[in-house]
């Protein structure tokens, strides 16, 4: 209890601010600030002064702290965007600690989500993570709007605090699936290509592996490797058909989620993973046929034969494959022989015919394809596989083939015995020496300067054949030999074993040594007279007919001439001459004025040119001798 000459003395932080004011019983006092009290903490005391201003002991402090200022939040990310499966930590600093007025409710979210919130050793600081809304692209806002959150002293945020975050977490995906190829029937080294489109470009790292896309080839799974296309909306795959692949039904099939990638990545721009997912791909989607089964050669085998070919025979080689196949124009097979098999037929089929017709020059014992390099062109299947060349190379069919073109020819060409002379009738032979042996077929002949012709008559199956020629009338030469050109008729019907025919032009101009003439004209008779009739001729004297010839003629034995009277006229002389002389003596009582030779059949014997023709008999007959 103070007295009325006491008053109170008021300090602020020791120092004095001025004085309080007694309640009327003393026992209570109050002090109201003349000017506001500053922002911070206070420590009001007391002290008691007398009238003349001693001061007493002080109170004890009574401590408070002045706070009118609103508390302030400031927010920060870890990260200035996201983009795919990226999350930011988000920092909540606020200008004083918040206590249990700021939590998770505090705070509004869109274009993403926060964690709970976590405290930190500084009370003035939270964190939360923020994480995107996936599969899209926007603005997250994280805002603490005026009001949310108080200080100790219960001042409220008089403003708002928020956070404007981009993101991209788009994911790309797969679109299309094509399968193509680099043409619509496959073979051996040619391509299976997989178009794979995606939602955004994106970009392909193999450093750790390589993508691959399964595609389905007759029934095994092969895998087409990433070729190309990173930083685009479309990559490539490919697969290059091997030998042995086959899928002949025709187009090429995947399984539903084919894409693997084998360590590699495939991402968009902001590394987001390309959702690797694919439908079933079916065989109506392309058309593809594979056949890389190569096409190789079986056999090689001829066409009948009789195991010798001659110049100009054909034979066929027939080369069996395991699939159908096509020879490019002008395929040949090179031969041993020294010729060549032209392709001729069997296109599209298991055999391919080729022909060989071998000329003059080609020779073999044993006919095959050459040791190397005997196929010129190429032998391809549907898919454009090629057959080994190499497989053409020293292949010798079943059985022996030889070739012998050789032709045979003339070597000599001489008489058989003979006196010279031919005449009509008169046979002689001319015998012809051949290179090697031969078959004759048939009835060659060689035409010959007399006008006439030497018929083939023995010798086939050796080298030796013989001709057999008999002049007919009209034939003539004073030296026989064969024509200057075309006198062997019948070349083909000669032929060696491998089936040559004989050089024909070996025959002609050949004149066996000897002269050999040939006369075939018959000596006929000129005239027949009387060579000593007259008129005193006594009656049974003896007369003679001279008869003259068309040449010189002979006499052999004596040959007589009946007389119409049936007298007799025999041959006395003229042999070697034109005129023979025949003499006859008629009875004493017949007279001889209307004498005639016998009307037919007169002559009797033989009267011959030096040749040995006989004379034409008919000329004898019904002849009156002149006077």
């Amino acid at each position: 209890m103070l007295f009325r000459s006491e008053n109170l003395r008021v300090f602020d932080n020791g120092t004095l601010v001025g004085r309080g004011t007694l309640d009327r019983v003393g026992r209570s006092w109050t002090y109201t600030p003349t000017t506001p009290l500053t922002e911070g903490d206070h420590a009001f005391t007391v002290a008691v002064a007398d009238a003349a201003g001693n001061l007493g002991p002080l109170s004890a402090a009574r401590s408070f702290r002045v706070d009118t200022t609103a508390p302030r939040l400031s927010l920060s990310s870890s990260k200035a965007s996201l983009v795919g499966a990226e999350t930011a930590t988000l920092t909540f600093t606020f200008s004083e600690a918040p206590g249990s007025s700021f939590s998770a409710s505090s705070i509004s979210v869109s274009g993403g989500s926060l964690s709970a919130l976590q405290a930190s050793p500084d009370p003035t600081v939270f964190t939360a993570v923020f994480t995107p809304i996936a599969n899209s692209t926007g603005t997250a806002l994280i805002r603490v709007a005026p009001g949310a959150f108080s200080d100790a002293a219960g001042n409220t945020n008089s403003t708002e605090a928020s956070l404007l975050l981009p993101y991209r977490t788009t994911i790309p995906f797969i679109t299309a699936v094509v399968i193509t190829g680099t043409d619509s029937n496959l073979g051996v080294g040619e391509q299976i290509i997989v178009s794979v489109t995606t939602s955004e470009p994106v970009q392909v790292a193999t450093s750790g592996g390589t993508p691959s896309f399964a595609i389905n080839v007759g029934g095994v799974i092969k895998q087409a490797t990433y070729l190309s296309g990173s930083g685009s909306q479309t990559l490539i795959f490919a697969y290059t058909v091997a030998n042995g692949d086959s899928d002949l039904v025709g187009g090429i099939t995947a399984n539903a989620n084919a894409l693997t990638l084998n360590g590699g990545t495939i991402q968009d721009g902001n590394g987001n993973n390309l959702v690797a997912s694919t439908a079933t791909i079916d065989a109506g989607s392309n058309s593809l046929i594979v056949d890389a089964l190569m096409p190789s050669l079986n056999t090689l085998s001829t066409s009948t034969n009789d195991g010798i070919l001659a110049a100009g025979e054909t034979i066929n080689l027939i080369a069996s494959f395991n699939k159908p196949v096509s020879a490019t124009a002008g395929a040949t097979l090179s031969l041993n022989s020294g010729g060549v098999a032209t392709y001729s037929a069997g296109n599209g089929s298991r055999e391919l015919i080729f022909s060989y017709t071998p000329v003059i020059g080609h020779a073999s014992v044993d006919l095959a394809t050459a040791a190397s390099a005997a196929l010129s062109g190429s032998i391809l299947d549907s898919s454009g596989n090629a057959v080994s060349a190499s497989s053409f190379n020293a292949l010798n069919p079943d059985g022996i083939v030889a070739v012998e073109t050789s032709i045979p020819t003339r070597s000599t060409l001489t008489y058989g015995a003979n006196d010279g002379r031919l005449a009509v009738g008169e046979m002689i032979t001319l015998v012809a020496q051949i290179s090697e042996v031969v078959n004759v077929n048939g009835t060659p002949s060689l035409r010959l300067n007399s006008g006439g012709s030497a018929l083939y008559s023995s010798g086939s199956g050796t080298n030796r054949l013989t001709f057999t020629y008999t002049p007919a009338t009209g034939d003539t030469t004073t030296d026989l030999s064969t024509l200057s050109s075309g006198s062997l008729i019948g070349a083909d019907l000669i032929r060696d074993a491998a089936g040559n025919a004989i050089n024909a032009s070996s025959f002609d101009t050949l004149n066996p040594s000897g002269v050999v003439a040939v006369d075939g004209t018959a000596p006929s008779v000129a005239s027949i007279v009387f060579g000593n009739y007259s008129a005193s001729l006594p009656l049974g004297a003896p007369m003679t007919l001279l008869i003259s010839f068309s040449e010189v003629v002979k006499v052999s034995g004596i040959p007589q001439i009946s007389l119409s009277n049936g007298g007799i006229a025999r041959y006395t002389a003229g042999t070697g001459t034109n005129r023979l002389t025949f003499t006859y003596t008629p009875p004493a009582t017949q007279n001889v004025d209307a004498l005639k030779t016998a009307a037919s059949g007169a002559l009797s014997g033989s009267i011959t040119d030096n040749a040995g023709n006989q004379v034409i008999a008919s000329g004898f007959d019904n002849i009156r001798p002149h006077l």
